[in-house]
């Protein structure tokens, strides 16, 4: 890989905003990996791509003793020095693991583990970015419906309307417009979901401080919401200021 696949990582940490050297140390870490399941968990391996040539090199580190009793970590000084003729006892000596032996492999890994870095840092983009929001209305597009529950993109990323956040008997078809109240984000093993809700009694607040500039402006106050979803919702409000009647406002 070599060169190649320092290009291909710099260039995704430009494009995603991801520190190349997370990137490559991730790789290492899984390249370790395949090495000890190739040659045994117990060989003390290491790992190592050059920040400069990316080139891969793999060593395994042995130490030198008097009586070899496990193979995979020990050597005895007889074979060390016909490596290093300077080698002595307590020494670790190094025996570099061709590469082209698991080749495809490395590549094979290289490749999982950059497509996992990335969306690693797209779902933390995602995840930072709207738990920012949380509490806000936004505006998506319907894309469809699964289980009940409608796929909404948002734009930057797909969030979902649940069945149970949605307005009884209200539907929509795919390229409807929705407006909903951002109510969660939450980190997944798998992704980021963000969960919007039609029921909410703050969708109520967020849309009446959307039309009405006293509400918005805070001279008149929601103090509090009641719901039943579809069929009628009751609202409290005062006045700040006398001259402002909180009902006509």
């Amino acid at each position: 890989m070599g060169r190649e696949l320092l290009t291909v990582i710099e260039q995704i940490g430009r494009e995603k905003g991801i520190d190349a050297n997370r990137i490559l140390e991730a790789v290492e870490s899984a390249l370790l990996t395949a090495a000890k399941k190739r040659y045994g968990a117990a060989e003390n391996i290491q790992v190592r791509i050059d920040r400069k040539s990316g080139e891969i090199e793999a060593i395994s580190l042995k130490k030198i003793v008097n009586e070899v009793t496990n193979p995979q970590s020990e050597v005895s000084l007889a074979e060390a020095r016909k490596v290093d003729s300077e080698a002595e006892l307590g020494d670790e000596i190094g025996a570099v693991i061709e590469i082209e032996e698991f080749g495809r492999i490395a590549a094979q890994t290289a490749k999982q583990v950059i497509f996992q870095k990335v969306r690693e840092a797209e779902w933390e983009v995602v995840q930072r970015d709207y738990t920012a929001r949380l509490g806000d209305l936004v505006n998506g597009i319907i894309l469809g419906q699964e289980r009940r529950n409608y796929i909404v993109d948002l734009g930057k990323t797909e969030a979902i309307l649940p069945a149970h956040e949605q307005i009884p008997r209200e539907t929509y078809r795919r390229g409807d417009r929705v407006k909903a109240y951002l109510l969660e984000v939450k980190r997944t093993l798998r992704d980021v979901q963000v969960i919007l809700s039609r029921t909410h009694p703050n969708f109520i607040v967020k849309l009446f401080e959307a039309e009405v500039p006293e509400i918005a402006e805070k001279i008149v106050e929601i103090k509090g919401v009641v719901r039943e979803p579809g069929d009628r919702t009751k609202i409290a409000v005062v006045s700040r200021d006398r001259a402002v009647d909180p009902v006509c406002a």
